[in-house]
């Protein structure tokens, strides 16, 4: 399993728990769940598009580190 997908499944959990937990809570589950997407939308990327996220991301840090 993908990095991606435990992240966005942590980020379900917390909207979830704090759902529960923290009165008027449409704000911080709207956050967490918008996270639980974006993650989960990158850990099922197929093959092909996931290695060019990964590349991508490298060559961002890459970039910044030089500065």
């Amino acid at each position: 399993m993908r990095m991606e997908i435990k992240i966005a499944l942590g980020f379900f959990a917390l909207s979830l728990v704090s759902e529960n937990l923290v009165p008027n809570s449409d704000f911080f589950i709207g956050i967490f769940m918008g996270l639980f997407l974006f993650f989960l939308i990158l850990g099922i990327l197929p093959e092909k598009y996931y290695t060019k996220y990964k590349d991508f991301q490298k060559r961002k840090l890459s970039f910044f580190s030089k500065q």
